[in-house]
């Protein structure tokens, strides 16, 4: 007679290096999730047209690290579902000064849509529209001074925001890629405080 295995002896046919990859993109549930937009898509094909919904969704950690996904489905919430778990699996990491606004001002561009990120004083908040209010949050920003130009489409505003976070930078990796000590990147005064 043969021996029925319980699922926790029964090992998985992949490799190590694989299964480290999975656990990695496991959602977690303390992330902050934001759905940005909910289109309804139609497909016309032979046999009529094909209904489907695609789910534009930021994901962030609140502390720092954030990621977006534009996802496909049938039905509303498994789209969503799907963009949530592909979205806490591109999650990257921001510096953020203080742990509330950026270190320095930025500027980007996507397609017609332009973007300014400023830093702003504490207790001032976000000022911003809804789009780039709601992926500060899940960033954990809790000060910032946000100008929109051009275009306000919420897939290319969020692409330039990600333009411009990609390009913020800490004082220390300036400094150690000018070779020169942070005060002199900071300045006397702002080295005393850091």
């Amino acid at each position: 007679m043969e021996k029925v295995l319980s699922n926790s002896e029964v090992k998985p046919n992949a490799s190590f290096k694989q299964m480290k990859r999975f656990e990695k993109r496991k959602p977690q549930d303390n992330l902050v999730k934001n759905v940005l937009a909910l289109n309804w898509i139609s497909a016309v094909t032979k046999g009529g047209k094909r209904q489907r919904v695609s789910a534009f969704v930021i994901v962030g950690d609140g502390r720092g690290s954030v990621g977006y996904c534009l996802a496909k489905a049938k039905e509303v919430s498994d789209a969503v579902k799907k963009s949530i778990d592909k979205a806490s699996s591109i999650m990257f990491r921001v510096p953020l000064r203080d742990n509330r606004t950026f270190y320095h001002d930025m500027e980007a561009k996507y397609c017609s849509t332009r973007i300014c990120l400023r830093s702003a004083p504490e207790g001032s908040g976000i000022i911003s529209g809804e789009v780039v209010r709601l992926a500060l949050e899940a960033l954990g920003v809790k000060d910032a001074v946000v100008k929109v130009l051009g275009s306000t489409n919420p897939y290319n505003v969020i692409k330039a925001l990600f333009k411009a976070l990609f390009a913020i930078q800490s004082p220390r990796v300036i400094a150690a890629r000018r070779g020169v000590p942070i005060s002199q990147v900071l300045g006397v005064e702002a080295a005393k405080i850091v």
